[in-house]
């Protein structure tokens, strides 16, 4: 994901002042019985807000209630990689806070779609500076529901995956006769359910 600045961010850092920065969350989830899509949005301010964020597909600025009262812990530092290799990235959220656990111990999240943005705020006013931009998209890719021992500190830590990921995986039609014959009707692959068991004599189809 390409580093963006709105102008707004950058010519107030220009003007040495201080800024707060934010982390922001945004979990699409699915309802179990229907399969309908159940979002969500957590950050780590001190309270719920509604926010401004730039979408990843529109780039258009949308407006999203963010909860907070502790609801995102941590977010694993973000590295910059070159090539399609897969880095997961963890993030911490807190078991205990009620809309955590509403939305992402009540609904399917295998695979779910997850937004992060960084958001800037003014460090006198505390109002955000222009909307949030988009830090990464991807996937959850593990989600596994842990309670602490007694004693201990209760968190929930998913693993997610970049959408570069989608890149990496195959596509197994290109291995079948059916679709390689809509081209042209090539046959190459005709015998290739039974390649290795099939005797086929020589100059004979």
């Amino acid at each position: 994901m390409p580093r963006y600045v709105h102008p707004t961010v950058q010519s107030y850092r220009e003007s040495g002042k201080p800024m707060v920065e934010r982390r922001l969350i945004w979990v699409t989830a699915r309802d179990y019985s229907t399969g309908d899509p159940v979002t969500g949005g957590f950050w780590d301010g001190r309270y719920d807000m509604e926010l401004s964020v730039l979408h990843p597909e529109t780039g258009a600025a949308v407006s999203r209630v963010y909860h907070a009262g502790g609801s995102l812990l941590e977010i694993e530092a973000l590295g910059h990689f070159s090539g399609l290799d897969i880095h997961p990235l963890r993030v911490t959220l807190s078991p205990i806070n009620t809309a955590v656990e509403g939305l992402l111990r009540g609904y399917d999240l295998r695979g779910a779609p997850v937004e992060l943005h960084r958001a800037w705020f003014d460090y006198e006013t505390r109002q955000p500076l222009a909307p949030a931009h988009v830090w990464m998209t991807g996937t959850i890719n593990r989600a596994p529901l842990t309670t602490a021992e007694a004693g201990g500190r209760a968190r929930l830590v998913y693993t997610i995956v970049p959408q570069t990921r989608a890149l990496t995986v195959g596509n197994p039609e290109i291995l079948s006769d059916t679709i390689q014959s809509q081209r042209s009707g090539d046959r190459f692959l005709r015998h290739i359910a039974t390649a290795g068991i099939r005797e086929i004599p020589w100059m004979r189809t």
